[in-house]
């Protein structure tokens, strides 16, 4: 299964990884930008933010969030995050194609 998901780049970086991009923009839309606190905006940034988060316009919240902060990086991955399983490495499969991974060739 593929995952859309975000890393927030700082000191440790923050990672946040839904279900699909939608889930993500809400995710990102609750756990970063309505949780930064409310004096480090202008009011009327303040004011377009709490508007568009209560609109459930979780996009716009988060790009006006990235404006004001240009000095923090948000990377955005709508897929690509593969999840590993037990099933997905079963031991019996591992070894049969373990086989005929570059490591074992004599080229």
């Amino acid at each position: 299964m593929d995952y859309a998901y975000a890393v927030l780049h700082g000191d440790p970086p923050q990672i946040f990884v839904a279900d699909d991009i939608d889930v993500l923009h809400r995710v990102i839309a609750l756990e970063i930008v309505a949780k930064t606190p409310s004096t480090f905006f202008a009011s009327e940034v303040l004011a377009d933010i709490r508007e568009s988060l209560l609109d459930e316009e979780w996009g716009r919240a988060t790009e006006l969030w990235m404006r004001h902060f240009s000095d923090k990086r948000l990377d955005v991955y709508p897929s690509g995050l593969r999840v590993w399983t037990d099933a997905t490495v079963a031991a019996d499969v591992t070894n049969l194609e373990l086989q005929f991974q570059p490591l074992f060739r004599d080229d």
